[in-house]
């Protein structure tokens, strides 16, 4: 296989514009503009992670993933890894807040998730419902902490929720990361 050719301009593009007469009406035609291109100051290159030591389109066989293969840090192991975001999608009252309503509820009372994944290290959860009344998101914990057997005079410890509604992400990031960086700020009414 070969390599395609470059092909490199011997010189700088002009520019063509058109320059009317506004006082006769005429134009006069078409004439070529030498233009500097703009110099930029040149910024670094970003550090990639170093993906591949050998051949960066290396192909691999299924035995290869099971070489030497890293852990990730997982919070809900196979599930979630730490330092990421999730997005979850699927239409409309497809059950997505309630499944990691659930999930959160069960992570910090059992240490799994869904009864299978792992979650031993987490053990605190602020659950924000966005989209569903709150008298709905009350009726769902009481059902799920049916589920997991826990009376309404019990506590869930490190499970939290509020529901304010939709929000701008970015307008609410320094209350978000007092929440998340002050677990203790989440108090239990």
């Amino acid at each position: 296989m070969t390599s395609p050719s470059v092909v490199q301009l011997a010189e700088e593009p002009k520019i063509v514009t058109e320059n009317t007469d506004l006082a006769g009406g005429r134009a006069e035609g078409l004439k070529p503009e030498t233009t500097k291109p703009e110099t930029k100051p040149e910024t670094p290159k970003p550090k990639l992670p170093e993906h591949n030591k050998t051949e960066p389109w290396e192909i691999r066989r299924l035995s290869d993933a099971f070489k030497d293969a890293q852990s990730p840090p997982w919070v809900i192991t196979d599930l979630v890894m730490s330092g990421t975001l999730t997005l979850v999608s699927a239409q409309p009252h497809g059950m997505k807040s309630l499944s990691w309503l659930a999930a959160g509820m069960e992570a910090v009372h059992t240490g799994k998730v869904f009864k299978h994944f792992e979650a031993p290290n987490l053990k605190n959860v602020l659950f924000i419902e966005t989209e569903d009344p709150e008298w709905l998101v009350k009726k769902r914990i009481q059902g799920l902490a049916k589920g997991l057997k826990l009376s309404k005079d019990e506590t869930l410890p490190g499970f939290h929720y509020t529901c304010p509604g939709p929000f701008e992400l970015i307008k609410e990031e320094k209350q978000l990361e007092r929440l998340i960086e002050e677990p203790d700020s989440l108090q239990e009414k």
